[in-house]
């Protein structure tokens, strides 16, 4: 290690609370001690989507439903909003490697202050010890570390008084009670000869408790075991429920369909529910309901309502089947909650909702990853490159579309192609490798841990060796068994297959992701994470380089611990865009197989040198604000809002900004460098409030490192505001087809703009009260003119509902070092830095413009430009539409390095002409209404072009996570 790594180190373990000694850069015995009883402090990638990318495990609610809480194998706590299902907080606790950090369980305490969450611990690498996290839920903070077991833990349940946490323990470690107040363990029952998976307070402060051994136990509001009887129908007892009365318990099994409803006093049978026709495994979740006037239950098991879906089945008090069963999910229902008049349930999808006592299912939030089961055959086909994929986004070929690495493209596919390779099967004897425990490669069994399903297959061409994937890891194993590797997987291995000359390995995991593998030796080279809803992904290399589609990079960040009793950090790549996005190196590595190698030939290719600065050390201020008073709700023309910061590497805050709506409005000057990460730096600010509402954000700058924005929204609550007096738009407007260049020359882009000034004007009146461009064409563009129309704009004196427009089109380019700039008529590629207009020049000019700001380039790839340095339209839009670079929404005629086609049929390019129609002739409108929505136009854009081209040119949108969805136009009557 370097000294200012031992440093930055040293920094991070003191933080921690693990380390003591002093900070002076030299190795010890103790900074080694610290080091191995704190959190491993290194930074971990980790995918955010702002739902669970794996099962949701255990789900909780408060008393009043105000509130849901659940946890999931992806190492998140989530806390929800009830009944909208919106996200108020992800909690982190410490994660290490494999399983260390997944969540088993959760619960929260009836009056919704406290979160508790466990699971599979990840401080058990140190001693093998697991204890429970206590979080409060409304501010999401680590309370603090309680208790100490021997094994992973299986469940939690609060006491009605919120004073004492139960826990379910594995193995045959049993139940314990703690003390929340002091955090003592006050009862625990060890005379246990299995799991136990489900514990459950009565309304009195009784306890019960589901042992695997096959026996219930009640114990009293005292804790003394009083009861402790075989379950009537099994084995394994798995979860159990108890009803608002505190007289009937509902008791499940593992691996059966029986529901009991036992006596809660005796644990004494009173009826077994009705479960005729139930298929499959279990009902493993049970739940009282609707005022303990139902028991419901759901699981694996498939139920007779059509499909192959798991449902949920109720009965009444005495096991008599109610009404038809309902249909919940393809996959197991995981954890029912009664939810005042509903039952919520969560899934192993992931995802969770309501169902009411009519038996209407509600889905409230649903994961967004791909469905990788079934990748096999035509289902997972790849390029003999291995650099294009082509699967589907649902479960087998569902969805079918195509990632392309070299493109920097996804789109839909629905035609196989040819020249693809499917998985290969044949050519060595290897038998029952789809969906079984005991695969064969002639008469021998493969080598596989015990309960390790396979799952999918691949053979080499020559038949040397074959690729192996299961449940839990990718296998490479010669045809003789004399070598081979295998890797631990994220998920899953539904897909495999091999390139062309077998020197990649690619798997479709249950995680939603792709990977690909060098074969020699099964190094992981490049991740693809794809959202399947709105189809933004992101590739990424082991090191964390990555390259991402328009609003996509946020779906990986940087998970750092912090101690034992602290919630982890969470930054997103953008953090470090300037670091590691970098689609020149990602696009390499396959070529290379090693990602050192790629760095090293992109590095050498753009002039750059690697940034070595620990990450650790140029981590991100963050910014929060605690809920406002009165739930953000104004009546005054003012408002005071507080706020909180911390610079976890100790960088000084040099400023905040603050933005309304999205936009800049002023700054925070804040000269202060913090003597302890862990330090809070309080602060309150006064906000000019409008007579609407508003939302404010927070960006805290440590030099040119900016934070995540900080979001809260103001409720206005007084009079009503005035009707507005009059929106504004000014365009700027530039289109080159004449270069002085002769063999840059377009055919249409000046035509571009003047069809697109005319469009604009034909809102004058309408939309808009007035209506100003400024259009330049041909040799009218030159940088000076540019940058003049620029100053144009950001002198106006908006209001928060005009728009400034900046309208480009023409020849642009991407430099070596990723910063984008439009060619005016007198620059080359040579002369772009002397002559062109750079993303910085836009940014610098607009960033502070008041109101709304649209940028639409028909200025990618085009023709015999830029022959050396095509535009990235994915870098370009990601670093343009950002919070801290002032909100912009962007519009992009194609994606990636896609070309932006001009055909003599229209007199245009196909994105102008596409605007055109759509803005101009309305045909942009959804709905036969008149409004056309910045999101209305982005879908009606996407469509035309597509059709214009043949598939062949794919428009996008960027618009800010702040920037919520506008109208931009009306559609004119004749």
């Amino acid at each position: 290690m370097s000294g200012e790594e031992i440093t930055v180190l040293q920094q991070r373990l003191t933080d921690a609370g693990c380390y003591t000694g002093a900070i002076d850069g030299k190795v010890s015995e103790a900074l080694a001690a610290a080091k191995k009883a704190c959190p491993d402090q290194e930074p971990v990638l980790r995918i955010e989507t702002g739902m669970h990318v794996a099962a949701i495990k255990r789900a909780g609610v408060d008393a009043n439903c105000r509130l849901a809480v659940t946890g999931s194998d992806d190492k998140t706590v989530r806390v929800w909003s009830l009944p909208e299902g919106r996200l108020l907080r992800t909690v982190r606790p410490p994660i290490g490697e494999g399983d260390l950090g997944k969540i088993y369980a959760v619960a929260i305490t009836p009056d919704g202050r406290q979160i508790a969450a466990a699971g599979y611990d990840a401080h058990s690498a140190v001693d093998d010890k697991m204890g429970v996290y206590l979080f409060d839920a409304a501010a999401g903070d680590a309370a603090r570390k309680i208790g100490d077991f021997d094994e992973v833990i299986n469940d939690l349940a609060f006491s009605p008084d919120g004073a004492r946490l139960a826990v379910a323990i594995d193995d045959n470690k049993g139940v314990r009670v703690l003390d929340l107040a002091s955090g003592q363990q006050i009862m625990d029952d060890t005379d246990f000869h299995g799991p136990s998976f489900g514990v459950v307070f009565g309304p009195d402060g009784s306890l019960y408790a589901a042992g695997m051994d096959g026996f219930l136990r009640r114990y009293g509001p005292d804790l003394k075991r009083a009861v402790k009887i075989a379950a009537p129908s099994g084995k394994e007892p798995f979860k159990i429920a108890v009803d608002p009365s505190g007289r009937l318990l509902g008791v499940s099994y593992n691996r059966s369909v029986a529901i009991d409803i036992v006596d809660a006093k005796t644990l004494k049978l009173v009826v077994r529910a009705d479960t005729h026709s139930v298929l499959g495994d279990d009902l493993g979740s049970v739940a009282w309901a609707f005022g303990g006037s139902r028991l419901a239950a759901g699981g694996t098991a498939v139920l007779p309502i059509g499909g192959n879906q798991s449902g949920v089945r109720t009965w009444l008090p005495n096991g008599r089947k109610v009404e038809a069963d309902v249909p919940i999910s393809s996959q197991t229902i995981t954890s029912l909650r009664e939810c005042a008049d509903k039952i919520l349930f969560a899934t192993a999808v992931p995802s969770f909702g309501f169902l009411g006592a009519s038996g209407d299912a509600t889905t409230l939030r649903s994961g967004v990853t791909i469905d990788a089961r079934n990748k096999l055959g035509a289902a997972f086909t790849i390029s003999k490159d291995a650099k294009k994929v082509r699967f589907g986004l649902g479960n087998g070929i569902e969805r079918p579309v195509l990632f392309d690495l070299a493109g920097g493209t996804l789109i839909d596919e629905p035609d196989s192609n040819a020249t693809f390779l499917e998985p290969k099967v044949t050519g060595l004897r290897i038998r029952y490798w789809k969906d079984n425990l005991k695969p064969l490669i002639g008469d021998r069994q493969l080598d596989l841990h015990p309960h390790e399903g396979s799952r999918s297959l691949a053979i080499r061409t020559d038949n040397k060796a074959f690729v192996l994937g299961t449940d839990w890891a990718v296998y490479y194993t010669s045809a003789n068994s004399a070598a081979g590797w295998h890797k631990r997987g994220p998920g899953i291995a539904w897909g495999v297959n091999l390139g062309k000359d077998d020197r990649l390995v690619v798997a479709a995991f249950g995680d939603g992701t792709i990977r690909w593998y060098r074969s020699t030796d099964g190094q992981e080279l490049l991740s693809l994470f794809i959202n399947a809803v709105d189809r933004r992904w992101v590739a990424w290399t082991p090191t964390g380089y990555y390259m991402a589609s328009p609003g996509g990079e946020d779906l990986i960040g940087w998970h750092v611990n912090r101690g034992w009793a602290q919630q982890a950090q969470f930054f997103p790549a953008s953090r470090f865009r300037d670091r590691f996005n970098r689609p020149d190196i990602v696009k390499l590595v396959l070529d290379t197989l090693d990602e050192d190698a790629a760095v090293n030939q992109a590095n050498a290719t753009a002039h750059r040198n690697t940034d070595t600065t620990p990450l650790l050390a140029r981590l991100p201020p963050l910014i929060r604000f605690p809920p406002p008073a009165d739930g953000g709700r104004v009546a005054t023309p003012e408002a005071t809002l507080d706020y909180a910061w911390r610079s976890p590497s100790r960088l000084p805050v040099d400023r905040i900004d603050v933005l309304i709506d999205g936009r800049p409005v002023k700054e925070v000057a804040l000269p202060l460098r913090l003597a302890d990460a862990n330090t809070e730096v309080q602060g309150s600010l006064k906000i000019a409030m409008p007579p609407h509402d508003i939302e404010v954000g927070l960006i805290a700058w440590s030099g040119e490192i900016a934070s995540e924005a900080a979001r809260v929204t103001l409720t206005w609550t007084g009079p009503a505001a005035p009707k507005p007096q009059g929106r504004k738009l000014r365009a700027l407007i530039a289109g080159v087809s004449d270069y002085e260049a002769s063999d840059m020359a377009l055919a249409y882009a000046a035509k571009d703009a003047h069809d697109f000034a005319h469009a604009i004007e034909g809102q004058n009146g309408g939309y808009y009260a007035e209506v100003e461009t400024r259009v330049l064409v041909d040799r009218q563009v030159t940088r000076e003119n540019l940058i003049d129309g620029l100053d144009w704009l950001a002198k106006q004196e908006n209001g928060p509902d005009d728009v400034s427009v900046l309208f480009l089109a023409g020849h642009g380019l991407t430099d070596e070092k990723l910063t984008y700039w439009f060619l005016p008529s007198d620059a080359t590629e040579e002369k772009a830095h002397s002559r062109g207009l750079s993303q910085d020049d836009v940014r610098r000019a607009l960033t502070n413009v008041p109101g709304k700001v649209v940028w639409f380039l028909d200025t990618c790839y085009a023709g015999g430009a830029a022959k050396r340095t095509p535009v990235d339209m994915n870098v370009l839009l990601n670093t343009i539409a950002s919070s801290e670079n002032g909100g912009i929404v962007a519009f992009a005629s194609s994606k990636g390095e896609e070309t932006s086609i001009e055909s003599s049929a229209w007199k245009n390019g196909a994105f102008t002409k596409a605007l055109v129609e759509g803005v101009e002739q309305g045909k942009a409108a959804a709905f036969g209404g008149d409004a056309i929505t910045t999101s209305m136009l982005d879908a009606f854009l996407q469509a035309r072009v597509s059709a214009l081209t043949d598939g062949e040119q794919h428009p996008v949108m960027n618009r800010p996570p702040q920037e919520a969805d506008f109208t931009f136009a009306l559609a004119m009557k004749p």
